[in-house]
């Protein structure tokens, strides 16, 4: 079985010009292989203003979207995947 991890905290406000972080707590020590990353809820107004990344304890950040998005609002039921058919640099806002 494949191994799912959560994000259980309180809803993180985004203010401009401001990093925030929501921390998922994983319990296993394993190498970690193969992320499919799902954002089910990110309420922002132009999505380009945001920067997603997903960073490893030991501080490797891996870019999940960049200045993506353009004016669109919001991440909704958003999946980050490499083997995804649609890139999020040529997708349309969420």
């Amino acid at each position: 079985m494949i191994p799912t991890y959560a994000y259980a905290g309180a809803p993180v406000a985004i203010p401009d010009n401001t990093t925030v972080n929501a921390v998922i707590a994983v319990p296993d020590s394993k190498i970690v292989q193969n992320v499919i990353v799902t954002i089910t809820d990110i309420t922002h107004t132009w999505d380009s203003d945001l920067d997603i990344y997903l960073v490893a304890p030991d501080g490797t950040a891996v870019e999940l979207s960049t200045d993506n998005g353009g004016s669109g609002d919001n991440y909704i039921n958003t999946v980050f995947d490499d083997t995804a058919s649609t890139s999020i640099t040529t997708a349309t806002a969420p």
